[in-house]
């Protein structure tokens, strides 16, 4: 917890967007959110700041980068092994290892990728990490770790960077400053590939991938396309106590009611696609601080 104290400021005075428009009030005091989540139960760190419980996970990059994302730990140090290899878990023990399952049927996906790394990476401002993520990708044509992608290629087609995927990565070098990957057609993909991935109906883990994914578009386009607003609106109907659809929702719909009220909840939301196996409450932890902390940082002043 003593990470999350030292990001969660107390927030005071007008509270405005970067344009300085006012933004909807809240509906609570800032302060009551505060006293919410330090009121959760508190989950064991390691000396890097992680959350013990969900190093051995194989979803585990994923729901420690958005828990490093709030709180500041640097997840390059457990999680990236070769320059800008990264690997499910951090644990010396693989997801996957020499043609045996422990885990997963591979050390690295794009999900982990666009909800995990990413936020995190954006967040933290960590462009190096990006950066080298990248040139990992261009010697490995993007295949981003194991197995072999055409062992099978349905199962580990999960590894292969899409040309969206790359396109996202790049965009984000490039807000934090770093590169200018070429160029145009990357560019291209952005401007007319915008609601790739938006398929309708998604649910449980799906849904929260493409909401990520939105979000991360967000921040680096500095707003959504209409049917992205959609597919926010459709999923926090679906699931509105989810800290982080309602954060989205109110970002882009202006009413914050159920953001507020997810995260002055007495307990983590703890949805179906928040798991990780025996650890599942530290992962609900690592979600609803994440997603509070959004919410925090929206209404900062």
């Amino acid at each position: 917890m003593k990470y999350l104290l030292l990001t969660l400021l107390l927030l005071q005075g007008c509270v405005t967007t970067p344009d300085n428009e006012p933004l909807e009030p809240i509906g609570v005091d800032v302060s009551q959110i505060h006293d919410a989540m330090r009121s959760w139960e508190e989950h064991e760190l390691t000396k890097e700041g992680y959350l013990k419980d969900i190093l051995g996970d194989c979803d585990g990059a994923l729901w420690q980068g958005q828990w490093c994302a709030a709180t500041g730990c640097d997840l390059t140090k457990g999680y990236e092994g070769e320059p800008g290899r990264f690997y499910r878990r951090a644990t010396a023990e693989k997801c996957w290892h020499k043609g045996e399952e422990n885990g997963s049927k591979t050390t690295w996906s794009r999900d982990m990728f666009v909800c995990g790394l990413l936020p995190w990476a954006l967040l933290t401002k960590d462009l190096p990490a990006l950066d080298r993520h990248a040139r990992y990708g261009w010697s490995k044509n993007w295949v981003m770790g194991e197995p072999p992608l055409f062992d099978n290629l349905k199962e580990n087609s999960r590894l292969y960077y899409t040309p969206s995927i790359r396109a996202l990565l790049y965009k984000s070098i490039k807000h934090l400053g770093g590169y200018e990957y070429p160029g145009t057609a990357w560019d291209w993909i952005v401007s007319n590939f915008k609601n790739l991935d938006m398929s309708e109906g998604l649910e449980d883990y799906q849904a929260h991938l493409q909401v990520c994914k939105i979000w991360g578009k967000s921040v680096l386009d500095g707003g959504i396309s209409d049917l992205m607003k959609e597919r926010v609106k459709t999923h926090h109907k679906r699931v509105p106590s989810d800290p982080f659809y309602a954060f989205m929702y109110g970002k882009f719909y202006g009413d914050w009611g159920q953001a507020a009220k997810a995260c002055t909840a007495k307990v983590p939301f703890s949805g179906d696609y928040v798991r990780c196996g025996k650890s599942t409450t530290a992962c609900a932890y690592a979600h609803s601080v994440f997603s509070c902390n959004l919410l925090l940082k929206e209404h900062e002043g």
